[in-house]
């Protein structure tokens, strides 16, 4: 068969070129699955828009001598310059493997210590720069070289190298939230506009005298408490003189639009992470209940993984063909997120 672009005969992959990177796959390292490690590292693309893995080789004569550690990126640090060329000054890799850990880790500065010359103390090592960085409180006890660790993330731009999380982007959405949850309970426990207002009319003056009494009482307990009107009979009055009316109280126009304001950041909310609103019960899933009785099932619209999927499949495949150069005819992805009809 032809290649449609080339003209070229085309060939099956081969299979061999898969062979180490498979059993690699199989045991990343000696406590976690590789499917771990993605779990791992596509929550910390929705919580910080990074993630880091370590890599390390292992001496031990099997095909795979290559490990994979997922880092916490809370305490990852990049070093680079200010046009994002990753390296910083040197640290000797024989003295970081072998100092005891969480101790602080000794840099060189580059200029009298470039990378590749013999490690200050000469125990056979060779100086490497130093491009991520493991801290603990303001102390680095931790650092690697650009080829130890496999670093990415969604909306990084620029020199800068990290992103920006989703959750970042929505605290503004967050704290709106919080304020109008604020001024309705605020509105409600300290306004002094009644309820409703209670009109009787044609009472005598004693019972006038009673009524007023009972409202001045009730409005200690709750200022918005209704407002009971006592109106003396008035003769001549015509209809209506006697008897009783009510006068529905109205929310100010503060009160109507927070309400609304609220569903709007919270719908805000659920879309930037790809959830449903019907699903965690903001909204109905239709006027029928059954337009998207699907998408309320899933909770998560399949575009928001697929973004996920797309980005850690991208990265990986980077890496793994780093590492195990032999492979040529393949490429790593994730299966996709869309469901067959």
């Amino acid at each position: 068969e032809a290649c449609p672009e080339c003209g070229g005969e085309l060939t099956k992959p081969d299979a061999r070129q898969l062979r180490r990177v498979n059993e690699f796959l199989a045991h990343p390292n000696p406590t976690f699955s590789m499917k771990d490690i993605l779990k791992r590292n596509g929550e910390d693309l929705l919580t910080f828009d990074d993630f880091y893995v370590t890599a390390s080789s292992n001496p031990s004569p099997d095909a795979s001598t290559l490990e994979v550690w997922p880092e916490d990126a809370r305490y990852m640090r990049i070093y680079a310059d200010a046009k994002g060329r990753l390296g910083g000054d040197t640290f000797c890799p024989v003295e970081e493997d072998q100092k005891k850990p969480n101790t602080q880790t000794q840099l060189y500065p580059k200029d009298a210590y470039p990378p590749g010359t013999s490690c200050p103390k000469d125990d056979g090592g060779a100086l490497q720069s130093v491009a991520y960085g493991q801290v603990s409180g303001s102390d680095l006890v931790a650092a690697f070289s650009a080829d130890d660790v496999l670093h990415d993330n969604l909306f990084g731009t620029g020199s800068r190298l990290y992103g920006t999380p989703k959750i970042w982007a929505l605290q503004t959405q967050i704290t709106a939230m919080a304020l109008i949850d604020t001024y309705q309970k605020d509105s409600f426990e300290k306004a002094k506009t009644p309820k409703n207002i209670i009109l009787y009319k044609g009472v005598k003056d004693d019972e006038l005298k009673r009524l007023m009494k009972q409202y001045e009482e009730a409005k200690k307990i709750n200022p918005m408490s209704d407002m009971h009107v006592a109106i003396p009979f008035q003769p001549g009055g015509g209809q209506g003189a006697v008897g009783i009316e009510v006068v529905r109280g109205i929310d100010t126009p503060l009160i109507e639009g927070s309400l609304a304001f609220q569903k709007f950041y919270f719908e805000s909310i659920c879309y930037t992470f790809g959830v449903d609103p019907a699903s965690v019960g903001v909204e109905t899933s239709g006027k029928l209940g059954s337009s998207t009785s699907e998408a309320v099932d899933r909770g998560v619209s399949q575009e928001a993984i697929q973004e996920l999927q797309i980005q850690l499949s991208e990265a990986w495949d980077r890496f793994l063909k780093k590492h195990f150069p032999e492979i040529k005819d393949w490429r790593f992805t994730l299966e996709t997120a869309y469901e067959e009809e």
